[in-house]
C-alpha cells in the first residue's frame, strides 16, 4: 500500500521540482539582465564603450607622461604615437599583450616591477593612471577608438622616402 501511494505521488512532486526549478531560474535571469540573450548586445555595446574610453584616457596618459620619449624620439624603438607603434613594440618585442597586464612590459614598467621603470628616471605614475592603464589591457590594449592615435603623426615621412 505505501509503494503505491508513493508511485501517484511521484509524477506530481517531479512537476512541482521542475516547475521550481524553472520559476528559479527565471528569477536568477531577473536579477541579472545581462546575462539574458536579448541584453547580450547591449552589454557588448557597453563594454566597447568602456573600453574607448579607457583608449582615450590611456592616450591621455601617454602624451603626458611617455610620448616625449616615445613619440617621434622613438627611444628603444617604442613609438606610442598610434595603434601601429604600440602593436609594433620596441627593440625588446611587444610592450602590451592584450587582456594579460601581469605579462605586459608596458604594465610591468609603470608599475616599476622588474628592471624597467616608466617614466625613466621620473617618479612613478599616480595609482590612478596605473589602474587605468591595467584595466586598458585588460580591456584589450587597442587605441583604434583615438582619431589621434590612428593617423600617421608625420605625414610628411612618406613624401621624404
Amino acid at each position: 500500500m505505501r509503494l503505491g501511494r508513493l508511485r501517484r505521488l511521484a509524477g506530481p512532486l517531479v512537476a512541482i521540482s521542475v516547475g521550481v526549478a524553472w520559476i528559479g531560474s527565471l528569477s536568477l535571469r531577473a536579477q541579472n539582465p545581462a546575462q539574458t540573450p536579448a541584453a547580450a548586445p547591449q552589454a557588448q555595446a557597453a563594454n566597447a564603450a568602456n573600453a574607448d574610453d579607457l583608449s582615450k584616457q590611456v592616450y591621455a596618459i601617454f602624451k603626458q607622461h611617455c610620448i616625449e620619449c616615445h613619440g617621434d624620439a622613438k627611444e628603444s624603438g617604442l613609438d606610442l604615437r598610434t595603434e601601429a607603434g604600440l602593436q609594433k613594440g620596441g627593440l625588446r618585442g611587444k610592450v602590451v599583450v592584450p587582456h594579460k597586464p601581469a605579462e605586459s612590459r608596458l604594465y610591468k614598467a609603470v608599475m616599476h616591477d622588474g628592471d624597467l621603470e616608466m617614466p625613466d628616471g621620473k617618479e612613478q605614475l599616480p595609482e590612478s593612471d596605473r589602474d587605468t592603464i591595467k584595466r586598458w589591457i585588460e580591456a584589450g590594449a587597442s587605441l583604434a577608438a583615438v582619431s589621434e592615435a590612428t593617423t600617421d603623426p608625420n605625414p610628411d615621412a612618406a613624401l621624404l622616402a
